[in-house]
């Protein structure tokens, strides 16, 4: 593939990255309206259906535009351990990096600069409970794997695995927006990104439904019980996941990162790509705020 037809690809991927950003703001602008104005149900399946919408609209640019691009997943039936051991690090990489986060979150705050912060109150009743849980554990990793590994790493891969990789986990923490969720998904965007060329689309969402789920339980848990038991059992089992992760890379991490030494750093002066995190980055500079 030659250099004008990489550069015409990454600008239609920047373009649907863009409008799924667009797609989510105008989502959090009017989740609130909706809110107000409806009953709660009809609210949650409209906000709901708007959520699914600014995922599958990008994806749909993308598959229809570069059609003919290979997918580069490996078609894996059966449920192996070396799988297991993906899924396991998966976890325990997004526990240590979660700690880096709020390290430097607290580093932040000697400098005077504090970060807005985004949680939600999941139990204050069962409906929020129930859609929150629907929400963050059941639809995030099934969209956002299809959107960000299955459709964005399809137009990175002509460019290797590693720019497939790295660059794809980019832009999956750039479309977070939250500063303290940046890193967090920068470190599960890598792995999830190198199971999913190594194993698939399964492997990676199961990986991503553990990481979520766990950390919905934990705040969830929190809420309704003493949060320090649960903050203590959180950190407990995340140092245990994050001490297997780090064996699993010692080991060789099962080979998912072969052949990833290349990158092609050029996709992000595409027009597209440099738009997209133009208007990411200024998200992201929305949530600080000077102490």
């Amino acid at each position: 593939m030659n250099l004008q037809d990489k550069r015409l690809r990454f600008s239609v991927l920047g373009a649907a990255l863009l409008a799924h950003l667009a797609l989510e703001s105008l989502l959090a602008g009017t989740a609130p309206y909706l809110q107000r104005t409806l009953a709660q149900a009809p609210a949650d399946f409209l906000i709901t259906l708007l959520y699914i919408f600014s995922f599958l609209l990008p994806a749909a640019v993308i598959f229809s535009v570069l059609s003919d691009t290979r997918s580069g997943e490996k078609a894996v039936c059966k449920f192996s351990a070396a799988e297991l051991g993906g899924i396991i690090s998966v976890v325990g990489m997004c526990f240590l990096a979660g700690m880096v986060s709020d390290y430097t979150v607290r580093l932040l705050k000697f400098a005077h600069v504090g970060i807005t912060s985004s949680s939600a109150e999941y139990t204050s009743s069962v409906n929020v409970f129930l859609f929150s849980f629907v929400q963050i554990v059941i639809l995030a990793p099934i969209l956002e794997e299809f959107l960000f590994r299955r459709a964005v790493m399809r137009v990175l891969l002509p460019a290797g695995k590693g720019s497939a990789v790295v660059l794809g986990a980019l832009f999956f923490a750039l479309a977070h927006k939250n500063p303290r969720q940046i890193l967090h998904a920068f470190i599960a965007g890598l792995f999830l990104g190198a199971l999913f060329l190594k194993y698939g689309l399964k492997t990676a969402i199961i990986a991503h439904f553990c990481n979520n789920l766990i950390s919905f339980a934990a705040s969830a848990a929190g809420e309704l019980t003493d949060p320090l038991i649960c903050y203590t059992v959180y950190k407990c089992i995340g140092y245990v996941l994050g001490a297997l992760a780090l064996i699993w890379l010692w080991r060789g991490s099962d080979g998912v990162f072969d052949d990833m030494r290349h990158i092609w750093w050029k996709a992000l002066i595409s027009p597209g790509i440099l738009l997209y995190i133009t208007a990411a980055t200024y998200c992201i500079g929305g949530y600080f705020y000077i102490i």
